[in-house]
């Protein structure tokens, strides 16, 4: 069941609380992406109920960069409202367990790689052309898709050696 962004990154944002970490608002909006893209690879459905864009800096979901944008490059000291479905905490753990720790440059460097949906949206579709180019979940789902299945075939020639 897609989730508000907001509810997502409240989720995040707890997660660090909890871990006593911080994340800024790069972080945070890099985190709700990777989830949603891989919630849409693993699962083929949406995250989140909006479009990702395309923008210079990388795939960004609006509402999260617009509620936190006054934080600049520090750390985000509201605790955002929401608790998401059951469903979806799962994905959740996963992408904190596999990302939770990278700081904003490097969840940036993981998103802006050749062939990622942020990538061919910026180079192929010319969003570099125009303010707020939505990336296609359809683009986001193949890539998170290949990654995901990817993952699975080297953890099965791993357990078969």
């Amino acid at each position: 069941m897609a989730e508000s962004s907001e509810t997502i990154a409240a989720w995040f944002l707890k997660k660090a609380s909890e871990s006593r970490t911080q994340l800024t608002p790069m972080q945070v909006n890099k985190l709700v992406y990777l989830a949603h893209g891989w919630n849409l690879g693993v699962y083929g459905r949406p995250l989140i109920p909006e479009s990702v864009e395309a923008w210079k800096y990388g795939p960004v979901i609006p509402s999260i960069y617009h509620r936190l944008k006054h934080f600049k490059g520090n750390p985000v000291t509201d605790i955002l409202r929401g608790t998401p479905q059951g469903e979806n905490i799962p994905i959740l753990e996963k992408i904190w367990q596999s990302y939770g720790q990278f700081t904003g440059l490097q969840l940036s460097t993981v998103t802006h790689e050749s062939g990622t949906p942020w990538h061919i949206a910026w180079h192929a579709m010319g969003a570099k052309d125009m303010i707020g180019c939505p990336i296609p979940d359809s683009l986001i789902q193949a890539h998170y898709k290949e990654k995901y299945e990817s993952n699975q075939r080297a953890a099965g020639a791993a357990s078969a050696a």
